[in-house]
């Protein structure tokens, strides 16, 4: 059980990260890829979801649609403060640093199931101040998302909550098409857990929750086209 003093020192962890990470996004030059979720962003805005695939840079475009809708809300962002190049490139890398904070506290959710309280605050400031995470932010690499999405389906699946860890799934599909990798994991853990279940009722379930997933991600594509 979690008391008002874990929560603090937490909090604390998560704001040293938040101080730090943006921080070197002011010092740390941006990576070219930033130049790619910036002018992504920008060609949702400007053309739309329907056309966005089939212009010039939105056929270079590897990324699903959820991905390039957070491009396009944080350009359009940029376009509201009328933010020079050095902030555009500042902005467009944010969505990361908000990634990886909320992760942080999933993160602590989850190792919190298995070690002590004082443990897990010790992993999650191991994990928020990760070299590999600090060079995924100041690149704003999308890999921040995919991140997110993981730890959270993986808690959800721990918390036994199917439909939950269905749709982290889904959405983690929707922001990077690596995640098809981790994907057959949850699916095989899901089926293994309705076994064990001895239940129709359980694989009812499992399937059920892999059509909504299906819808969803059919539902939220459907946008695009």
């Amino acid at each position: 059980m979690q008391t008002k003093k874990e929560i603090k020192y937490l909090n604390y962890i998560a704001l040293s990260f938040f101080i730090v990470a943006v921080a070197l996004l002011f010092i740390v030059p941006h990576h070219n890829d930033c130049y790619y979720f910036w002018r992504w962003g920008s060609d949702l805005l400007d053309f739309g979801t329907t056309k966005f695939y089939s212009h010039a840079y939105g056929t270079a475009n590897e990324y699903p649609p959820l991905t390039i809708l957070i491009c396009g809300l944080f350009s359009w962002f940029a376009r509201v403060v009328h933010a020079n190049e050095y902030f555009t490139y500042i902005i467009v890398r944010l969505p990361q640093v908000f990634f990886v904070l909320a992760s942080i506290y999933v993160f602590f959710k989850l190792v919190s199931n298995y070690t002590s309280l004082k443990n897990s605050l010790i992993l999650s400031a191991i994990f928020a101040f990760a070299p590999a995470i600090m060079i995924t932010i100041m690149w704003g690499q999308a890999d921040c998302f995919t991140l997110f999405f993981v730890l959270a389906a993986l808690l959800c699946f721990v918390k036994n909550k199917q439909f939950l860890t269905i749709l982290m799934c889904a959405l983690g599909m929707l922001v990077k098409l690596q995640f098809i990798f981790v994907l057959p994991i949850f699916a095989l853990a899901l089926l293994v857990r309705a076994i064990k279940e001895k239940s129709v009722k359980g694989g009812e379930t499992l399937m059920l929750l892999s059509c909504q997933f299906s819808n969803l991600f059919v539902n939220i594509s459907a946008i695009f086209n």
